[in-house]
This record gives structure tokens, C-alpha cells and sequence, in this order.
């Protein structure tokens, strides 16, 4: 009776105990768009809570191949290849510093740190790309500004697979130098243009004052021959 009683009872603690599951504080890119678009105090506090969530500890495995995603195109490689199930869920990034004359919109660069994110800058997650402006912006007005513009992988990867065909194509990806050039050269056919037009001004024979009077007498016989 013992023996059954004990084991009554150890039936009865396994079926009051159930496991209690961990808050999963991952936001997929439409709710993390939401909350920024927010921009109150319960919406801050989520947004810290998942990236609380998302911290990964120095010197992990995990860390180490999150550190290893330099670009855009290699953080959504991560997710098409890893998809959600990964602790990693969003990579923030800034646009690659590319030189002046050249024009790269779809070249990224992550940024680990939040603190060296730019006024522009975006969010690459498991569902797509999203394009943020802070609020403190000057590039934009208040009535042009657009808080977040989202692009699943899949638009992006075809938009800049598109731009990078047509960059690579000779005409466009010599354009800004052949139309500087080509203003140069048509800066000094005009230069040179006027230079000889004032060089015959000051040389016609006649604003010489000696042929002046032959020049009209010749003028009015061909007026009166063409009367006539």
C-alpha cells in the first residue's frame, strides 16, 4: 500500500509539472516596422526587449560568424540559407562608402554597433530589407519624409541585380565621364569660336576708314543694277 501510494504520488508531481516556455522577444521586419513607426515609450521598450533577446555573447561560435557578415548581400545569403531559426534576427546596416563621383544604392555595409548608424540607414531580417529615416533628418522635409520603406529579399536582390547588369554596361557606367567630357569639349570648341570671331572683327576691310566711301559707292551700283 506503501509502495502504491508513493507511486501515486510521483504519478501525480509529473502531471502538475509542465515546462514553462521563454517569452520569444523576436520581431519579424512588419512589427519592427510598426514599432519604429511608433515611436512611443511601450514601442522603445519592446524594441529593447528584442534586442535584448537577440544578444549574443562574445566569443561564441554565433558571434563569431555574425561578426564574419560584412555586406548586405552576405546578411540575407545568412537568412535565405538559415531562414528564422537562428538566433540572429536582424543585421543593421549603413550605405557602403563608395567615391563621390560613383552611385551605389545598393551596396550595404552592417554595422554592429546601433551608435554608428547613420540618419539613414537600414534593417535586413528573415522577411526583407527595411529603409529607415530618423526623424532628425535634413535630407528630406517633414512633408516628403517617409519613416520606413520595406522590400522583401527576394525585390531587392532583383532590383540590384538589375542595377549592377545595367552599371556594368559601357553607356552607363561611363556616363558621367563621357557627359563631363563631352562638356569640356564643347566649352572649347566655343572659346575657340569666339576667339576668331574677334580676330576677323578686327581685321574686316570694311571698318577700315579709307575703303568706307568705295564701299558705299559699290553698295548703291549693285542696288541700281538690281533695280534696273
Amino acid at each position: 500500500a506503501d509502495l502504491e501510494g508513493e507511486g501515486e504520488g510521483e504519478g501525480e508531481g509529473e502531471e502538475d509539472y509542465q515546462p514553462q516556455e521563454e517569452d520569444d522577444k523576436s520581431l519579424d521586419s512588419e512589427q519592427l516596422e510598426q514599432l519604429i513607426n511608433a515611436d512611443d515609450d511601450q514601442a522603445l521598450n519592446e524594441i529593447a526587449q528584442a534586442r535584448n533577446s537577440m544578444f549574443i555573447e562574445k566569443g561564441t561560435p554565433l558571434y563569431r560568424q555574425r561578426a564574419e557578415i560584412k555586406t548586405g548581400e552576405q546578411a540575407i545569403s545568412f537568412f535565405a540559407k538559415h531562414g528564422n531559426n537562428t538566433p540572429i534576427k536582424i543585421f543593421n546596416c549603413n550605405r557602403a562608402n563608395v567615391p563621390a563621383h560613383m552611385f551605389r544604392p545598393y551596396d550595404l555595409e552592417v554595422v554592429l554597433d546601433e551608435k554608428q548608424l547613420k540618419d539613414e540607414y537600414f534593417t535586413i531580417s528573415n522577411r526583407g530589407v527595411v529603409h529607415v529615416f530618423k526623424k532628425n533628418t535634413k535630407k528630406m522635409s517633414d512633408d516628403e519624409m517617409v519613416p520606413t520603406e520595406f522590400l522583401f529579399a527576394s525585390d531587392w536582390m532583383h532590383e540590384s541585380t538589375l542595377f549592377n547588369v545595367l552599371s556594368s554596361m559601357k553607356f552607363f557606367k561611363n556616363y558621367l565621364i563621357g557627359k563631363v567630357f563631352n562638356q569640356w569639349k564643347s566649352n572649347v570648341r566655343y572659346k575657340r569660336f569666339v576667339k576668331t570671331r574677334q580676330k576677323i572683327s578686327l581685321n574686316l576691310k570694311y571698318i577700315i576708314p579709307a575703303f568706307q566711301p568705295s564701299f558705299l559707292e559699290l553698295n548703291h551700283i549693285l542696288y541700281e543694277m538690281q533695280k534696273n
